[in-house]
């Protein structure tokens, strides 16, 4: 694969509100990409809506959550140097040399990836510049922005399952339930059972279920561009 850059992005709500339960970003969701977008030699900017430094989900750092990815990736200098300087989303501008733009998962997302301006405009010009969109589990929020009329329209898609949501206990608070919305937008959603690996690939567009996707859709985005690569030679 040639030298591109990738965009992740976290989310900024680092509390629940009305509950002031600590929330953020789920570790492994940025740990597995990270590594391997790294190991391809990807160029890594980190951004969350409001920029600044990234929360975790104080559960996604727990001894029996943390895998030996998440480990060497807050283990790393640089990962720690974009974590804690993420650019704020308005400054981001997506164009041709960028590959993938990856929205990473975590209840904090379920507050600030919906209607988000920037988060629209960083949609419509990956679509516009052909660049591959990645979300995984409450990361697909993100999807739930007006970046281009109908373009959800007959996709199949997956994030977070309702019985996964039930089990988190954000079905009681969350201010969006993502399946149901994303069917309002005309997206075919589908899911395994809960808490399996569960990876849907359509037009560009990867989608990932849960954090134990979170390896197989970086895999995904990377064999994804290497065939957009040959198709172009």
């Amino acid at each position: 694969m040639e030298r591109g850059a990738v965009i992740m992005i976290a989310t900024s709500q680092a509390f629940i509100p009305l509950t002031a339960e600590p929330t953020g970003v789920w570790l492994e969701d940025l740990a597995a990409a990270y590594m391997a977008f790294d190991a391809a030699g990807l160029h890594i900017s980190m951004a969350s809506p409001d920029g600044g430094p990234v929360c975790f989900e104080p559960a996604s750092l727990s001894d029996g959550l943390i895998s030996t990815r998440g480990r060497r990736f807050l283990a790393s200098a640089q990962a720690r140097s974009l974590l804690a300087e993420s650019l704020p989303l308005s400054q981001v501008r997506v164009d041709d040399s960028v590959q993938a733009v990856w929205f990473a998962g975590g209840r904090g997302a379920l507050w600030d990836f919906a209607n988000n301006a920037a988060i629209s405009r960083c949609l419509r010009s990956s679509l516009d510049a052909g660049v591959v969109i990645a979300t995984i589990g409450c990361g697909v929020a993100a999807l739930l922005n007006d970046a281009k009329p109908h373009w959800l329209n007959g996709r199949r898609l997956t994030g977070c399952a309702p019985e996964e949501d039930v089990r988190a206990g954000t079905d009681a608070y969350a201010p969006v339930a993502l399946s149901a919305a994303l069917l309002d937008q005309g997206a075919h959603f589908v899911c395994a059972p809960a808490f399996t690996p569960h990876v849907v690939s359509d037009r560009g567009l990867i989608t990932a279920q849960n954090s134990a996707s979170a390896a197989l859709a970086a895999d995904a985005v990377l064999a994804l561009k290497r065939h957009q690569v040959i198709e172009a030679a």
